[in-house]
């Protein structure tokens, strides 16, 4: 589509494997406690008490699989950015556009990161949009609440 678009992408992808990940260690921490609690209480016998077992660790591998593809998805997202960064020549343009869709920062706080005023940043960043081919930065609504 475009810089900005996959810029954007990155920057939800982000998020997504933080939460993605996060989810994961849960659940895995979950069945562990739960593996835990049955082996302490000695052999079990009941054969519906095995199959449910047997489904619910069948459910949780298919969930780590699920969020283990979703992450890769996500980081594919990610290389698509890099990708548009790393065709910049100018480092500020290309400390701007990494903090802001890579790291997720709001334009706050990347004009803090990169010591320019809130101003400047911005300008910079439009900058490298244009270089990227997309003359018209169309502010995020983040961007708009600022």
């Amino acid at each position: 589509m475009g810089a900005k678009y996959d810029l954007q992408l990155a920057c939800k992808a982000q998020e997504a494997v933080d939460a993605l990940t996060d989810t994961a260690q849960s659940l895995m921490a979950t069945r562990d406690a739960v593996t835990s609690i049955i082996t302490k209480a000695g052999p079990v016998t009941s054969s519906s008490v095995i199959d449910r077992m047997q489904t619910a660790s069948a459910e949780f591998d298919e969930t780590i699989d699920e969020i283990a593809l979703q992450c890769a998805i996500c980081h594919s997202k990610m290389d698509d950015a890099l990708h548009w960064i790393e065709m910049l020549r100018d480092d500020r343009h290309k400390a701007v556009l990494t903090h802001r869709y890579i790291n997720g920062r709001s334009m706050d706080q990347v004009a803090w990161r990169i010591h320019f005023t809130r101003r400047h940043t911005y300008r910079i960043h439009d900058e490298a949009l244009a270089l990227l081919g997309d003359p018209q930065p169309v502010r995020d609504e983040e961007d708009e609440d600022e």
